[in-house]
């Protein structure tokens, strides 16, 4: 890690000799790696505009260019290992209002580890004249380093995310999240639910919304604010500061959703253009005699974590399909018993194979970025999801009709063949691939080119305030016009029991003149 001086003098330098460049802090507190992936990318192509960028980072990037300095958060990703209290299973049961409390654990230790760390000292410590043109924040991280945001004068804030839309972001970037027809992230649902998933969806939504701001947030908030030696606004305010959000998603990937003109769509910014395979995996997928199929889990989940059983079931299906190759990432070593149609690698080029024209089928996890490349290149899928967005990835693959999922925890190997079999040998799964990745791929700008327009606009204007959604000052009863709803249902009771005691009134003063009329007979 360079010492604060060297990183100061290195950023002045460069200040000096580009007269349009910015300085930009990039904070990345979010600790997995394929988050790290996504925004490195954003990172790497400012500086290759001119920008000094400084990324206070969970992870250290191996190589990187001239102007981008990293300081590191050295002890976030150790004390979510050292003091995370859930495993595996438990983030797998998709259903589970556990799911809600687990994650916001998560989030407090990201808070803890990030403000424990050296790096976070290092940038408390830059002198007070010290300015940034520019923040930009992964906002899954949490608000918890924003307090930086006073530090350096407040200079413009922009969010980035390789995930969803969720609820947590419609309270920090505006917009509507309306749980009738947006699924939940973890929910299988689809956006044209029944009633009785509406109920569960709305439900789920619901205890979240209070888990989040009647439990996490203080706690939260009272935590962060003792790692700041002057006083700060609400943690929720700072986020809220955010003038644009560039978020992972697309209409040919995500249920359609209304997004406020802050919130742009960059969905499939880390494809890059596919490079050239090492030799003997060029060979191994090119003279494959049906084709190749590309197995990976992702970078959290790795197929080492399985538990025996699950991996001999893989290793049993590979030998079913004799006529394809499979290359399978796998984190360590395994005995394979030389199965002549398997590769084995602890890492791989996902991007560059699933590029290949010999690439038949993607076995995945359903992580977004997999999701994004596999659609980009049109390739169909088999989805093993594990938690949270991946699940409803895998929902939207089988409804677009480009792949199958199975549960992980209940699979079997005549399920995973099965599916398998069924994509491979209905042309129906790569024909619509291919329309889903034309749909992808079509846009005005590439989703890079129109993240940094995006981000250089900001630059431009600090203080768009024409972009800001109206709901950032609106109540959840205003929002929602529930008060309105109500009022106007309680005038409507009131109408119709005012019309029902003058029919009352009226039919006993009909009666009553029946009465008299009889007795004057």
């Amino acid at each position: 890690m360079l010492k604060p001086l060297a990183v100061l003098l290195v950023i002045s330098i460069f200040a000096v000799s580009c007269v349009n460049c910015s300085n930009i802090l990039v904070i990345l507190s979010f600790p997995p790696p394929s988050h790290h992936l996504w925004n490195e990318k954003i990172v790497n192509k400012l500086a290759e505009r001119g920008h000094n960028i400084t990324v206070l980072s969970v992870h250290l990037s191996k190589t990187t260019p001239k102007n981008v300095h990293y300081i590191h958060l050295e002890k976030t990703a150790s004390h979510i290992w050292q003091k995370a209290v859930f495993t595996l299973n438990d983030i797998t049961l998709e259903k589970s209002y556990r799911l809600i409390k687990i994650g916001y654990s998560y989030m407090q230790l990201i808070c803890e580890g990030s403000l424990l760390s050296d790096g976070f000292k290092t940038l408390q410590n830059y002198p007070e004249h010290f300015k940034f043109d520019l923040i930009i924040h992964d906002i899954n991280g949490g608000p918890c380093l924003l307090g930086l945001l006073h530090k350096f004068g407040y200079p413009p804030l922009v969010g980035i995310s390789a995930y969803k839309y969720t609820p947590e972001l419609a309270d920090i970037i505006g917009g509507h999240y309306f749980p009738g027809y947006i699924p939940f992230v973890s929910m299988p649902f689809d956006t044209n639910m029944t009633f009785l998933q509406r109920l569960e969806n709305i439900c789920f939504t619901i205890v979240d919304y209070i888990y989040r701001h009647y439990v996490h947030i203080p706690q939260r908030d009272r935590l962060a604010a003792s790692f700041y030696n002057y006083t700060l606004p609400s943690f929720q305010s700072l986020e809220q500061r955010t003038t644009v959000a560039l978020l992972n998603i697309h209409s040919a990937t995500d249920f359609n959703i209304p997004l406020g003109p802050n919130v742009i769509a960059v969905g499939g910014l880390e494809v890059d253009e596919p490079k050239p395979l090492p030799k003997d995996l060029e060979q191994f997928i090119s003279t494959s005699k049906s084709g190749a199929i590309l197995i990976c889990f992702g970078t959290a989940v790795d197929s080492s974590m399985f538990p025996d059983e699950k991996q001999q079931m893989i290793l049993d299906v590979v030998r079913k399909f004799p006529s394809y190759n499979f290359i399978w990432k796998f984190g360590k070593d395994i005995s394979h018993d030389n199965i002549s149609n398997l590769l084995i690698r602890k890492w791989l080029p996902q991007n560059d194979i699933l590029a290949h024209p010999n690439i038949k089928l993607f076995i995945s996890h359903g992580g977004g970025l997999s999701s994004n490349e596999a659609t980009w290149h049109g390739v169909p899928l088999v989805v093993v999801p594990f938690y949270l967005d991946q699940i409803q990835n895998s929902r939207k693959s089988v409804l677009a009709g480009v792949g199958k999922t199975l549960n992980v925890q209940t699979m079997t190997a005549k399920d995973l063949e099965e599916a398998i079999r069924s994509v491979l040998e209905d042309s129906s799964y790569r024909d619509r691939a291919k329309t889903r990745s034309e749909n992808f791929r079509d846009r005005p700008q590439s989703p890079m080119d129109t993240a940094i327009w995006w981000i250089e606009y900001v630059l431009r204007h600090p203080n768009p305030t024409h972009l800001r959604p109206p709901t950032l000052d609106l109540s959840l009863l205003q929002i929602s016009s529930c008060d309105v709803i109500l009022f106007l249902i309680l005038v409507l009771a009131i109408i119709i029991w005012i019309i029902y005691l003058l029919v009352k009134k009226l039919f006993k003063t009909l009666a009553f003149k029946g009465k008299l009329k009889k007795k004057n007979q």
